[in-house]
């Protein structure tokens, strides 16, 4: 990404938009005092609302906090027991109350944006909440139209955690309680909002009476259809527009654009997933294992999946491997994946902004990219048809619309490690001619076709450099080479291994075919249990701490059928502390773009993208978030974006590159370790 001063966001504007949430949430608490019968009419109602009175929930704040009261009010029979004590002294109480429960409400509702939705830093939730003044449903709309999903469930996996950890947050002396409350008033809305509507009038005894008796109910058969949802939040609880269209007048936060980076690099992943399935299992662990994390990036002429297959294929059959290269290896590098992610990200908006200019920010590209599904055509597509909806009658000026141009800067912005080479390829008709149309979906067959038709390439020529031209090599470098191979093929024995035995043990479960493992495409070794990581030497001198699991994907087939993704946890030790460990092993499914996702505290710390199982337990899940709000956990929401951000944003050398070291190409891993050690280069001037 181009460098920008920074918008981080500094402490006075988190306190700004906080203090700005506290003033709208003590604006509801005295609008829901000026809506319900006076306290001596209902004396219960207050002691209600003192232990539950949450502004939080799935009407508007002065709805949830009216209808929360209520739901813990007791039946009218027990009711003179606490009248003495609720109408005493009652009313001084009332601006106390509503100040503590503001503060309570906002922890809340910042608590459940924060664990439901993955890649979101607390500054941006909270200026969710401002442009949504607080309503929970109209701030889960305004984050899903940035990211360009509609998938809230408010009765989903992930949305039950988050409501647990936001009751747990704000102190609810019955969190399940506050859950069920939470999806019984979700299921009878529309009867609730009818109640309370217009929300000018103010409520008789009967009618807190009827409110009680619906809410007692308690329906559990939550109206959750995503879109049936978005309706429920109609316009008036929405500010004009989302934040992307300036709902907030600032510029965005630094916080926000990586935000909103995060969850484009998320679904680059799902398109890799898809392209590794199509490739031939043979080919893949023989030969593309290492073009595709070297050149497999995702922009091109097609669309994504066959962007990847086409320029893995290609380098592949252009920059040979070396014949030492040419091992069998069941697993693409998950630190070089990670780049090629990142690196065709980076192509992507830089080709995106060479076209439209000045016109865009770096954010905007971000924006108009995730719109279109990381397809930069139909990207520029949808910024046409925007700017000439601004220009009116003119015609906007686009700077860089020539392809070849375009495609060269893309492979400039991604650090390709040829972009001349690429861009000769993609002025040519061989891109295209081995492929279908572009709104077809590849199959085995297609990638066959295009494997075959690109073997034919002519190689490029290795190095334009003069022997003495080239970076020296000395006794250290080599050494540093290879122990990085040693290290890679030693830890990949070990993935491996421990793949090997979940595969096993779920075929035995399931008296399933036999499977075997096409290729490693994720793993995560610092997975802890319930009780965090442990201070051990076991792992010295990588860590001081003990993780107790490993996270996997990996794609795995039967005899001649097609490769089926799955996800493992692995247990990483076997010392007699280990043994009750369990290891877990089921298939997932890649999800779709504009679908809820399921987390993990730790895969999201350490920066993998690995999908998880939905409808399974495993380590960093639901207790761990739990933990994280209650300040039980050794990672915080910042802590996890910071960290998760500083391994994505980053297309340094990895470990894989000097795994395919090649002393003809790769002058720059040469200059790069060479500057580390302190070996000064010899001058490159041609000899007389």
């Amino acid at each position: 990404m181009d460098p920008r001063p920074s918008k981080r966001p500094r402490v006075g504007r988190r306190r700004d938009d906080r203090s700005a949430l506290i003033r709208d949430i003590r604006g509801s608490y005295k609008a829901a005092v000026a809506r319900t019968p006076p306290l001596d009419e209902v004396p219960a109602l207050m002691s209600a609302a003192v232990e539950g009175g949450f502004c939080f929930g799935p009407l508007d704040p002065v709805s949830n906090i009216v209808a929360n009261a209520v739901a813990r009010m007791p039946p009218p029979s027990s009711e003179g027991s606490s009248a003495v004590t609720a109408s005493t002294a009652v009313e001084e109480r009332i601006s106390s109350w509503a100040k503590e429960m503001a503060r309570r409400s906002l922890d809340a509702l910042v608590a459940f944006l924060v664990c439901y939705f993955p890649h979101l830093p607390t500054s941006v939730a909270l200026r969710y909440l401002r442009a949504a003044k607080a309503d929970l449903l109209a701030a889960v709309q305004l984050v899903e139209t940035d990211r360009y999903v509609c998938a809230f469930r408010i009765d989903s996996r992930t949305a039950r955690t988050a409501l647990r950890c936001a009751a747990l947050a704000a102190g609810h002396p019955s969190p399940d309680e506050l859950v069920a409350a939470t999806l019984s008033l979700a299921s009878m809305a529309a009867d609730v909002s009818k109640l309370l509507l217009p929300q000018t009038k103010r409520l008789s005894v009967a009618d807190i009476e009827q409110l009680r008796i619906i809410l007692a109910r308690g329906s559990l058969g939550c109206t959750t259809n995503p879109r049936e949802l978005r309706a429920f939040v109609d316009a008036s609880r929405l500010p004009a527009g989302s934040m992307k269209k300036m709902a907030i007048k600032d510029e965005p936060l630094a916080t926000h654009t990586e935000s909103l980076q995060r969850v484009l690099l998320e679904r680059i992943h799902g398109f890799y997933l898809q392209a590794l399935a199509l490739l031939p299992r043979h080919d893949l662990r023989h030969r593309y294992h290492r073009s595709l994390v070297k050149a497999g990036h995702l922009y091109g002429p097609l669309d994504p999946v066959s962007n990847i297959i086409v320029n893995t294929v290609w380098y592949d059959a252009v920059f040979p491997a070396l014949e030492e290269h040419r091992f069998e290896l069941a697993m693409v590098g998950r630190s070089a994946l990670m780049r090629a992610e990142r690196c065709s990200l980076a192509g992507l908006v830089g080709g995106l902004r060479a076209f439209a200019g000045d016109n865009l920010s770096e954010h905007d590209a971000i924006c108009y990219l995730l719109q279109s599904n990381a397809d930069l055509w139909a990207a520029m597509e949808a910024l046409q048809a925007c700017l000439k909806n601004q220009e009116g009658d003119r015609d906007p000026t686009f700077h860089c619309t020539v392809p070849s141009k375009l495609y060269r800067i893309m492979a400039d912005a991604a650090c390709h490690p040829n972009p001349g080479a690429l861009q000769e390829f993609y002025a040519s008709d061989r891109v295209s001619a081995p492929l279908p149309a572009k709104s077809m979906l590849l199959s085995l067959k297609d990638v066959e076709s295009t494997i075959r038709a690109l073997s034919r390439t002519t190689p490029w020529p290795c190095t334009s450099l003069k022997p003495h031209q080239l970076p020296s090599q000395n006794e250290r470098f080599k050494s540093i080479i290879s122990r990085n191979k040693e290290s890679f093929h030693a830890d990949y024995k070990s993935l491996h291994r421990k793949l090997k035995v979940a595969l096993d043990e779920y075929m035995r479960n399931t008296e399933g075919p036999e499977l075997v493992i096409h290729v490693i495409c994720g793993a995560n070794e610092y997975v802890a249990d319930s009780c965090g990581p442990e201070y051990s030497s076991i792992n010295w001198p990588r860590s001081h701490l003990k993780y107790h699991y490993s996270h996997f994907n990996f794609l795995a087939s039967s005899a001649g059928g097609e490769p089926k993704l799955f996800f493992a946890e692995c247990v990483n030790y076997e010392e007699e502390s280990d043994k009750m460990r369990k290891t877990m092993c089921c298939p997932v499914v890649v999800p779709a773009t504009d679908s809820e996702k399921v987390r993990c505290l730790y895969c999201e710390y350490s920066g993998y993208s690995i999908v998880h199982p939905v409808d399974m337990n495993y380590h960093g899940g639901d207790i761990d978030f739990e933990k994280m709000v209650l300040g039980k956990h050794t990672c915080t929401n910042e802590c996890i974006f910071n960290r998760g951000m500083l391994v994505t944003d980053s297309m340094a050398f990895t470990e894989e590159d000097f795994v395919y070291f090649d002393p003809k190409r790769d002058h720059d891993l040469v200059k790069a370790v060479n500057t580390c050690i302190g070996v000064k280069e010899a001058s490159t001037e041609m000899a007389p």
